[in-house]
């Protein structure tokens, strides 16, 4: 695999400068600001908050995904990009590694971000509190709040095996 870390690194700025990865990131903390906004749990109840917001979050990072995955190839090879690996010699396996590498760095990144101005912002609007039935806790804060971080952590392989079908199917009909 001649070259990988050669085209990580290109294509690591390559994202950074792109407009598409851009419109991602502006649509995930989008996706989050609408999801905390429109929630219409009661005080204390930024768990069931937070745990729609994620999966929002989710649904829109994966359609974003699949579409950063899906032209990851053929987008290099439309703008031009390509050339620069043209220019040394690099094995396509290599290219690929990198462009899948760059890809789950991506969903793992805009992941993180939704999560960090999601959680913060629904524990100011709404607070995180016990699950409570009548005067009965069912569940503690400090229970939830370490499930919460186990549970937000499980989408990230969905969300990587998602950009990597698109970047297959890139590489496939390229």
């Amino acid at each position: 695999m001649t070259g990988y870390l050669g085209c990580l690194r290109l294509l690591a700025i390559l994202t950074t400068v792109r407009h598409l990865p851009r419109f991602v990131l502006a649509s995930t903390i989008g996706a989050v600001l609408l999801g905390v906004a429109f929630a219409t749990e009661g005080p204390g109840q930024g768990f069931l908050v937070l745990a729609r917001v994620a999966g929002l979050l989710v649904a829109v990072l994966s359609a974003l995904l699949a579409v950063l995955g899906a032209v990851a190839v053929a987008g290099d090879a439309s703008q031009g990009s390509l050339r620069a690996f043209l220019l040394r010699p690099v094995a396509r396996p290599a290219l690929v590694f990198a462009q899948a590498t760059v890809l789950v760095a991506t969903a793992a990144v805009l992941y993180a971000i939704g999560l960090g101005i999601a959680v913060p912002l629904v524990g100011w609007i709404h607070g995180y509190d016990a699950v409570r039935l009548g005067d009965y806790e069912i569940t503690s804060a400090a229970a939830l709040a370490d499930h919460a971080v186990r549970l937000l952590i499980l989408p990230l392989p969905a969300l990587a095996a998602t950009a990597l079908v698109a970047l297959l199917v890139s590489v496939i009909v390229d």
